[in-house]
């Protein structure tokens, strides 16, 4: 389980959520390994990505699309906590400066605890 450790918008409140619903991800992957292992890496690989995107956000209709992206796929392949945490992103406007930092830092926990789950799926 993690908590969510960032400012929430107004009226929201932070709960604990799974980190990766294994069984979610099953159910997608028709329980086949390979096409298991092949979207974890697909995944992996566009979270690098989003993480130098969400570094430089650029436009309000960017910041928008970047974080539509990543909730999608988030929620596609189980990532429960890496889900809530990106619904609450695109709801803002683009992050300050003083608040990138904050938001690539909520990032980099959430892929990480995501990574872990991750790995202890028997392969």
């Amino acid at each position: 389980m993690g908590k969510l450790n960032q400012k929430l918008p107004k009226g929201k409140v932070a709960i604990d959520v799974a980190v990766f619903d294994t069984v979610h991800f099953g159910r997608q992957t028709f329980g086949e390994i390979a096409l298991q292992q092949e979207i974890l890496q697909l995944f992996l690989t566009q979270l690098d990505d989003t993480r130098r995107a969400l570094a430089k956000p650029g436009s309000s209709s960017g910041w928008r699309f970047l974080t539509h992206t990543l909730r999608g796929a988030a929620a596609a392949i189980g990532a429960v906590d890496l889900t809530v945490l990106v619904d609450a992103w695109e709801q803002m406007e683009v992050p300050t400066d003083a608040d990138r930092d904050a938001v690539l830092s909520a990032f980099d926990s959430a892929v990480d605890r995501f990574k872990a789950e991750a790995a202890k799926l028997a392969f």
